[in-house]
């Protein structure tokens, strides 16, 4: 819950998102809709980073809550199929002892979580649009971005989360 869950979803998200959003980047700069933008006193910083930064940063968070209820819900199915004489109230209170205290309604660490997963949304939004929004003159150029994006991305966001587990425990 507090370190698989998040840094799968931030390494999924910035291979996909980053890469979306790179090659979205790079074709609207391509296509010189910066300049046009500009033109029309629109600031593509503030309206299309500001915008991609905001959508992961409340993504990372959505898709990692998916992502452990799933992996509860999958180990509920594994636990029940390899011991089939035992209910789900025993494997709730087994599966949940140690990382959701008794009268709480959020699991230990969630801030934690909450943090990660936001902080890497914001990450990756940088990076794309810091590699994304650079001059091309070709679409080779798009393609290398987004694989450079990719790459950075991942690596930014499992730095991130070592950095974050280093303080957390």
């Amino acid at each position: 819950y507090r370190v698989v869950v998040p840094l799968m979803i931030a390494v999924l998200m910035a291979g996909k998102c980053g890469a979306s959003a790179a090659a979205d980047l790079g074709a609207r700069r391509l296509t010189r809709q910066f300049e046009a933008m500009r033109n029309l006193r629109a600031s593509p910083l503030h309206y299309l980073h500001g915008n991609l930064a905001l959508a992961l940063a409340v993504g990372g968070p959505l898709l990692t809550m998916l992502a452990f209820a799933a992996s509860c819900f999958a180990a509920m199915v594994a636990f029940l199929m390899t011991s089939p004489q035992t209910t789900v109230s025993v494997f709730e209170r087994n599966f949940f002892a140690t990382m959701w205290p008794a009268g709480s309604w959020l699991p230990r660490g969630t801030g934690w979580v909450l943090l990660k997963s936001a902080t890497g949304g914001v990450v990756i939004a940088g990076l794309s649009y810091l590699i994304g929004s650079r001059p091309k003159a070709s679409s080779v150029e798009v393609s290398r971005d987004v694989g450079l994006t990719i790459f950075w991305a991942s690596l930014s966001v499992l730095f991130l989360h070592a950095v974050y587990s280093f303080v957390e425990f």
